[in-house]
């Protein structure tokens, strides 16, 4: 197989557009901080068309532990540079575009959010928790769409069934088995637990990863506790580690 015919393959498993009362939401390959791609909305009809975020990188801050005020005003003149605005209620917005603008315009408001997104995390303290797992289970889906299961159970050594976050099925019949996992005693003993048995249980094809919050504050005898079950993944490096295995 050549590079490109390797590229077009990968890029063909990114999912397409999709439509969700009257609205045409696309995937784009641009990151908010947190990891999670960003989608835009096209709204319009005929050769007219409007395309904005969604509000996405102020819920980007949000999520982080921001709580600016007027925001939007913080940063309009990110929004400006693009030829986009931003409005009081925090959408970044295109003007009316033609069809053979929209890709471009997709690109220009995905681009501008992302960049909207950083400027803001960047003047807050984030908080110690985030609802990563909500992101991850996005990220899967994007990375390997309609090959990921959800609460999944598997058999360990035991013989006693454990329910794992995702169930991956990969390429040449592997299968990736993950969890997230909160700094709490009872999440970490829970995936601990779980993934011990299974390891055990020595499944064919099957690899097992526990993804952590590293924005939280995990001490090195917690990480420890981790590695006892399987090998642990940082949120931050969740995307470069997917794109390993399932190369």
């Amino acid at each position: 197989m050549s590079i490109r015919e390797a590229v077009a393959s990968a890029m063909a498993t990114w999912p397409g557009s999709y439509e969700e009362e009257g609205r045409t939401y696309v995937p784009t390959h641009y990151l908010y901080p947190s990891n999670s791609a960003i989608t835009v909305v096209v709204e319009g009809s005929g050769t007219s068309f409007v395309v904005h975020d969604d509000g996405g990188a102020i819920d980007e801050a949000s999520a982080a532990g921001g709580k600016l005020e007027k925001a939007h005003r913080l940063v309009g003149h990110i929004v400006r540079l693009f030829g986009l605005n931003i409005g009081a209620e925090g959408v970044i917005r295109s003007p009316i575009v033609p069809a053979d603008q929209l890709a471009a315009t997709v690109v220009l408001v995905a681009n501008a959010s992302k960049e909207v997104a950083h400027d803001l995390t960047q003047r807050i303290q984030p908080r110690s928790y985030r609802d990563f797992r909500s992101e991850l289970s996005k990220l899967l889906e994007i990375k390997f769409p309609k090959h990921v299961s959800r609460n999944f159970a598997l058999l360990g050594a035991s013989n006693k069934p454990h329910r794992f976050d995702h169930l991956v099925r990969l390429a040449d019949d592997r299968q990736l088995v993950i969890d997230a996992v909160t700094n709490d005693p009872s999440s970490i003993n829970a995936a601990v637990v779980a993934h011990l048995d299974l390891g055990r249980a020595k499944p064919s094809g099957i690899e097992q990863r526990i993804v952590y919050d590293d924005l939280e504050r995990w001490s090195a005898a917690d990480l420890n506790l981790l590695k006892v079950g399987a090998r642990p993944v940082a949120f931050s490096q969740v995307g470069e580690v997917l794109d390993r295995i399932a190369a």
